[in-house]
This record gives structure tokens, C-alpha cells and sequence, in this order.
């Protein structure tokens, strides 16, 4: 049972950061249904610019297709496809935030019962989504036999998944973000301590070296052909976004005004320089995760201000979606995939396969919903 006191130390939900969210993880669902739709009409799917370098034709080849002859349609989707996983950026951006925010400018944080708290919510909603997933590959064929299904989950129980190319691009390949967001989680409590001013910047220039390094490394080609995913999905490459969302977090909690500051403009816009030019030259590359970290935090503070601008009722809706993003996150991959294995969805990527998009948007938050609210039943103390 909630303790008085528990309940009126708790921090003041920002509905604010809860729109953002909403429309990060909106961008992901949309990412991840254009591709599908994609892949459905053409056979493959569009280059990721942050995935592997390609070549300037490679990366913009599928937006010149859309723009010859224009059509606004396929143009969204495209466009989607290709830069929609930038609403990942913006989550970890939010993430950071909202923990900071949380502590309300504690000095210090305790490790171990932080740790029990953000494991509570993470990892049982987590488990029961492998473990419902995987059975319903089981019953539905889509593995062969139980006992790949029981290795399936066992893989991504354990977080394993993310070291093999194969595996995390099973059906279920997007739970990756856990397996970023956990080690990140481990650091959090010495990311915060140095999140303070006049420090926090020069913090975050040293992380950004290591970010960059990291990346570096990662997209040799002796570790790109092994594992061309593992620099995106490896938590030192994101380790500045996530630091800027914590300094954002302790900024509000102090009661200073959030506005996007000289250096972070200046910041976000070497960061747009930077992404741009990482499309042009191999060597600016490994710079793409630091640089979109760093633009993910400017959008992140400027959905922070539109939140507060908008009309209640789009920020409340936008909210809601936000409250429910990590219900969305775990279970809308399998929705998609689902739909689109069994031609539920109208085929076309333009105004055709909008009422299936609709449909299926509106079937996933409905069942987020769902899955939160018995979840919060089923985890709700007991009183004595």
C-alpha cells in the first residue's frame, strides 16, 4: 500500500514530456509500419542512414522515387521509413529526463534501490511480452518447434539477442532498446552526479569522445559485417543523448526555465551540419550518433515548449499515447508484423494503406491500454 508520505514526496507528472513521447513513439510505430509497407510493395526495404554507410544514390534513391512524380503520399511514407527512427533518439533524450526529473535535485542517488525501482517497471512488462510473443509464434507456426521458441525467448530474457545479427532481427527485433536502455540505466546514478553546472558541458564533451570513438570502431569493417546493427544498439554510442536528457531533467527540477540556450543551438545546428555531411563522407560518419543525440535533445526541449502551447486536448491525447510509449514500444512490432504477414492491411504505400495504418495504430494503443492497466492490477500491493 502507498504511503502518505511516498505519495506526496512524488514529483508532479510533466505532461509536457509525456507529449513529447507520445509523438517519439509515434514516429517509431510509423518507422516501423512504412517499412513493412515498403517491403510489401517493392520487396526490400530503404536504406537507414544510420545503420552501415552507403553511397549519397543509395541513401536518397527511394526519396527521388517519391518526388518523380511527386507524391505527397508516398513521399510520408518514405520519408518515415528512412528518418522515422530518429523518434528513438528523442525517447532516450526523454528518458534521462524524466529520471532526473524524478529525483527533484536529490544530492545523490542509491544505486541498488534506484536499480529495484526502474527494473520493476521495465522488466516485468518486458518479460511477459517475449513470453506472450513467443508462444504465439509457436501456435502459429511461425518458429519451427518449441524448442526454438523456448531458445527465442531465453535469448531475449537475458538481453544475449543483441550480440548476433541473427537474433535481433528476429520478428521481435525491436526489444533491442532494452538492451541499450539497461546498461544506461547501470550509469545513470554517476551520469547524474556530474549533470550539474559549470561542469555538465564539459562532461558531455568527453562523452561525446567516447560516443564518437566507440562508433568509430563499430563501423570498421571487421566489426560492421559481423554485427551492422551493434554500434546503433550499443549504449556508449548514446550516453551524450542520454546525459543532455538528464541536465534537461535537473534544469526543470530546479525551477529554471527550459529554453533551448545559444550552445544548444549552436550544438543543434553542427549536429544538422555534421548528419548531413556523415552522408557525404565515411570519415564523418561515426559522428552521426553524438550529432543526432545532440539534435534529439533540441527537438526533445522544442515538443517540450509546442506541449505547452498546443490545445489541451492534442496535448492530452499526445500525452496519453506517451503514458502508454513503452506498452506501444513492446507490443506494436508483432501487431505489424502480424498484419501484414496475413494481408490484413490493404496493399500501397499511399492513401490506400491509410485506413490499415489507422487500423492498426488504433489496435495497438487499445491493446497497450489494456496491457498496462492488468499489469498495474496484477502488480498493485496487496494490503495486509
Amino acid at each position: 500500500m502507498t504511503r502518505p508520505e511516498d505519495a506526496a514526496a512524488r514529483p508532479p507528472r510533466l505532461q509536457s514530456l509525456d507529449f513529447a513521447k507520445g509523438l517519439a513513439i509515434l514516429a517509431i510505430f510509423l518507422h516501423h509500419f512504412t517499412r513493412s509497407a515498403l517491403y510489401q510493395v517493392q520487396g526490400r526495404y530503404p536504406k537507414i542512414l544510420q545503420w552501415t554507410f552507403q553511397p549519397p544514390g543509395d541513401i536518397y534513391a527511394p526519396l527521388g522515387a517519391a518526388l518523380a512524380p511527386f507524391d505527397p503520399a508516398g513521399f510520408v511514407t518514405t520519408l518515415f521509413a528512412v528518418f522515422g527512427y530518429i523518434g528513438v533518439h528523442v525517447f532516450v533524450v526523454a528518458s534521462g529526463f524524466g529520471l532526473a526529473y524524478g529525483l527533484q535535485e536529490r544530492l545523490d542517488v542509491r544505486w541498488a534501490s534506484f536499480l529495484v525501482r526502474r527494473f520493476r517497471k521495465l522488466l516485468p512488462p518486458f518479460v511477459i511480452a517475449v513470453v506472450g510473443y513467443g508462444v504465439l509464434q509457436g501456435l502459429l507456426g511461425f518458429k519451427e518447434g518449441w524448442g526454438e521458441v523456448a531458445e527465442s525467448i531465453f535469448r531475449k530474457v537475458t538481453l544475449v539477442f543483441v550480440l548476433n545479427r541473427e537474433w535481433i532481427f528476429d520478428d521481435n527485433s525491436p526489444l533491442w532498446f532494452v538492451g541499450l536502455i539497461v546498461p544506461l540505466y547501470l550509469i545513470f546514478p554517476m551520469l547524474y552526479g556530474r549533470a550539474t553546472k559549470p561542469h555538465a558541458w564539459r562532461w558531455f564533451a568527453l562523452f561525446v569522445v567516447v560516443a564518437t570513438g566507440t562508433r568509430a570502431m563499430l563501423a570498421q569493417q571487421t566489426f560492421a559485417s559481423w554485427h551492422p546493427y551493434f554500434g546503433h544498439a550499443f549504449f556508449l554510442t548514446r550516453v551524450p543523448e542520454f546525459f543532455l536528457g538528464i541536465v534537461l531533467g535537473r534544469r526543470v527540477a530546479a525551477g529554471d526555465r527550459l529554453e533551448v540556450d545559444g550552445r544548444m543551438l549552436a550544438t543543434g545546428g553542427a549536429a544538422l551540419l555534421v548528419a548531413a555531411g556523415a552522408t557525404l563522407s565515411a570519415t564523418l560518419y561515426p559522428l552521426i550518433d553524438p550529432a543526432l543525440g545532440v539534435l534529439a535533445s533540441v527537438v526533445t526541449v522544442l515538443l517540450w515548449r509546442l506541449g505547452r502551447r498546443a490545445s489541451p486536448g492534442t496535448v492530452r491525447a499526445v500525452a496519453w499515447v506517451g503514458v502508454l510509449s513503452y506498452f506501444v514500444y513492446l507490443i506494436h512490432r508483432p501487431l505489424i508484423t502480424m498484419a501484414f504477414r496475413y494481408r490484413l492491411l490493404p496493399v500501397g504505400t499511399g492513401w490506400s494503406g491509410a485506413a490499415g495504418l489507422a487500423a492498426t495504430l488504433a489496435v495497438t494503443l487499445a491493446a497497450a491500454w489494456v496491457f498496462a492497466a492488468a499489469l498495474r492490477v496484477l502488480l498493485r500491493p496487496r494490503s495486509r
